[in-house]
């Protein structure tokens, strides 16, 4: 079974795309056509001959398509919570 977190079906590639880059993206049409021309060697069929692409791949595919991946603004590290009190121990202390 194909894993949605590591492969992207080209069908959803478009929508990956402009996630990633904020931009919008080239067509299913676009895509397939750079497929079959060799332009995105990322991009293979799998076993039951739909193409995809490694989720890895991403950046490298939108840089190949001429779009810029957008830079996403870093958050600063968040303090891990406290561990909670339950009702039953805030009672015996």
């Amino acid at each position: 079974m194909r894993d949605p977190a590591k492969n992207v079906l080209l069908t959803r590639l478009s929508s990956e795309l402009a996630v990633l880059t904020g931009q919008p993206p080239p067509s299913y049409r676009k895509l397939y056509l750079m497929i079959l021309d060799g332009q995105l060697p990322e991009v293979e069929m799998n076993e039951h001959g739909r193409y995809e692409a490694p989720r890895d791949s991403l950046p490298r595919i939108a840089k190949a398509v001429g779009l810029t991946v957008a830079e996403l603004p870093r958050r600063p590290a968040r303090k891990p919570a406290g561990r909670a009190v339950l009702p039953n121990e805030a009672a015996a202390a």
